[in-house]
C-alpha cells in the first residue's frame, strides 16, 4: 500500500473541487487504517510523514476550501494524535521528544486559531424560548476538539504554542458567548479539567493567570442569580458545567497549594462557595432514592434478619423441622383474598432484597 502510493492517493481527495460525500469517505478511510494499523506499521508512518501532514493541512486550511473539508480533515488529524496517545499507554510510557508530525501540526495552529475566532458566517438560531443565538458551526467545534486532543498529550511545546495564542481565554469567553451550546460546554469544561488534574503546577498557574478562570466563574454565576431573580428568568444553560468545573476546583484545592492560593486571591470566591457549591454539595450527598420505601421499612421491623439473611443456620435443626411438618394444616386465619395479595408482596419484596445482596456482595 505504502508502494502504491494509497495514503496520497486519498489526501489528493481533500481538494477543493470534490463534493463533502468524497471528503467524508476520505476522512472515514483514513480513520480505518489509523484504527487497524500496528503502531510503527509503515503505512502510519507515511501517514504522520511530514509531507504527507503538510499536504492535507494545506488542502484543510486553504482559503478555498469548504467548511466540510475542515470538519473532515480536522477529523483525521484529531485521529492521528489519539493513535499516538494510545500508543504512549500501549507502551507505558510518555513522549521524551516531540514527535515530527506534532512539530509539524503545532505550526498550523495559528491558522486554525483563525477559523476559531473568525467564522465565515455569522449566523442566528431562533430558539423556542424567542431568544436568538449564534450558531457555532461543526467545523470550528471541532478545532475546538483538536486543540483539546493535542492538550492531552502532555507536551510543553504543545502547552507553550496553546498559551500564546491564548486559546484556554478565547475557549472561555465562548463557554460564556455561546450560552446555548452545550457542546460547547463539553468541550471547553473537559480542557480546563484536564488542566486542573493532569497538567504541571506551573502550567496550572499560567492557565489560571492568564484566563481569570476563577473570577470569570464566579462573575457568571452572579449574572446567572441575577437573571434567574427576574420575573420569566431562566437559568443560563452553562451552569451545569460550571458548577461541576468550580466544585472540581475546591475539591482539588484541599490537597493542592497552588490552587488554593488562587482561590484565597478571590475576594469574591468566600460568597461564592458559602451560597452556591455548599448548598451544591448538600444536594449531591443526600441519597437519590430519599428515605427507605415504606414497604421494605416494614419488613425490615418485622423480621431485621431478611435484610441479612441466616447463613449460619444449622441444617440439623433444618431437618428437625422438615421432618415436623406434616399434611394436616391448622386452620389458616390469614387466608382470604386480601391477606394472600399482602403475603405475596412480602415475599416478592423479600425476593428482591436477596437479589439486591447478592449483586452487593459480587460487587
Amino acid at each position: 500500500l505504502v508502494e502504491e502510493q494509497l495514503v496520497p492517493q486519498i489526501i489528493d481527495k481533500f481538494n477543493s473541487k470534490n463534493t463533502p460525500e468524497q471528503y467524508e469517505a476520505a476522512s472515514q478511510t483514513l480513520l480505518e487504517i489509523i484504527a487497524t494499523s500496528a503502531w510503527n506499521s509503515p503505512i502510519i508512518k507515511q501517514i504522520e510523514s511530514e509531507e504527507v501532514l503538510t499536504t492535507l493541512l494545506e488542502y484543510i486550511l486553504s482559503e478555498e476550501a469548504q467548511t466540510s473539508v475542515l470538519f473532515h480533515g480536522t477529523h483525521v488529524i484529531i485521529g492521528i494524535i489519539n493513535r499516538m496517545i494510545d500508543a504512549d499507554e500501549e507502551e507505558e510510557q510518555l513522549l521524551d521528544e516531540t514527535p515530527p508530525c506534532i512539530l509539524t501540526l503545532v505550526k498550523y495552529f495559528p491558522r486554525f486559531k483563525d477559523v476559531l475566532v473568525n467564522p465565515p458566517v455569522d449566523k442566528k438560531l431562533m430558539l423556542a424560548s424567542g431568544e436568538s443565538t449564534l450558531m457555532f458551526g461543526f467545523h470550528r467545534l471541532k478545532v475546538l476538539e483538536l486543540f483539546y486532543t493535542a492538550l492531552t498529550l502532555v507536551n510543553t511545546v504543545v502547552e507553550n504554542e496553546l498559551l500564546e495564542l491564548d486559546i484556554f481565554t478565547i475557549a472561555l469567553e465562548m463557554f460564556f458567548t455561546y450560552e446555548w451550546n452545550n457542546f460547547v460546554h463539553h468541550i471547553v469544561e473537559r480542557m480546563f479539567l484536564f488542566v486542573l488534574q493532569d497538567c504541571s503546577d506551573e502550567f496550572q498557574r499560567a492557565v489560571f493567570v492568564k484566563t481569570g478562570l476563577i473570577r470569570k466563574l464566579v462573575q457568571a454565576e452572579l449574572k446567572n442569580r441575577e437573571i434567574e431573580s427576574k420575573p420569566g428568568g431562566i437559568r443560563r444553560p452553562f451552569m451545569g458545567h460550571l458548577i461541576n468545573l468550580t466544585l472540581t476546583i475546591k475539591s482539588l484545592s484541599t490537597d493542592h497549594e497552588e490552587i488554593r492560593k488562587m482561590i484565597e486571591e478571590e475576594p469574591l470566591w468566600e460568597d461564592f462557595n458559602k451560597n452556591v457549591l455548599e448548598e451544591r454539595e448538600r444536594v449531591n450527598d443526600r441519597p437519590l432514592g430519599g428515605v427507605m420505601p415504606e414497604r421494605l421499612k416494614m419488613i425490615h421491623d418485622l423480621n431485621p434478619m431478611s435484610y441479612h439473611g441466616e447463613a449460619d443456620q444449622n441444617m440439623d435443626s433444618k431437618s428437625d423441622s422438615d421432618s415436623n411438618n406434616s399434611d394436616d394444616y391448622d386452620d389458616d386465619v390469614d387466608m382470604d383474598s386480601e391477606s394472600d395479595a399482602d403475603d405475596y408482596d412480602i415475599d416478592q419484596a423479600e425476593i428482591l432484597l436477596s437479589k439486591r445482596e447478592i449483586e452487593c456482595a459480587e460487587v
